[in-house]
């Protein structure tokens, strides 16, 4: 199985170390656009978000293994950049339940552009850590 996009993990420092992050994480809009699906599947829950074109990225944004979506999330609904959509979860076929966020960008409705940010090469674009368990702003790490 491709694993298309990256896996955001949340870390914090405790004693001097990088751990993984116990706390909710908050998952944000990485652009502006709206809501093109959004539900349950055997991976957990996600959201789709489409944007305008000619913004400088691709169409699509994708959410997944998130543990909570914000209430009321419904298709076509507008989304401004930073705001949330969620709470980090796992993926619930996965044993180890490693609390992480899977993103990516798609060209055209479900077709992944790999990298999804415009720096780094697709070896390191698989698995990518955040050391900000605040508030994940995607598009500006």
């Amino acid at each position: 199985m491709d694993h298309h996009g990256v896996d955001i993990t949340p870390y914090t420092v405790h004693d001097h170390k990088y751990v993984r992050a116990t706390i909710p994480c908050a998952v944000v809009a990485s652009a502006g656009g709206v809501v093109a699906s959004t539900g349950i599947s055997a991976r957990g829950q996600y959201v789709t978000l489409k944007h305008k074109p000619g913004i400088g990225i691709p169409a699509y944004t994708f959410y997944q293994h998130l543990a909570a979506r914000v209430q009321g999330i419904t298709s076509g609904q507008r989304f401004e950049p930073g705001q949330l959509l969620g709470v980090m979860g796992f993926d619930p076929t996965d044993p180890a339940r490693i609390t992480h966020l899977h993103f990516e960008t798609w060209a055209a409705w479900n077709v992944p552009v790999l990298p999804p940010f415009p720096y780094g090469d697709q070896r390191i674009a698989s698995d990518i850590t955040l050391h900000d368990t605040s508030i994940l702003a995607l598009g500006k790490v």
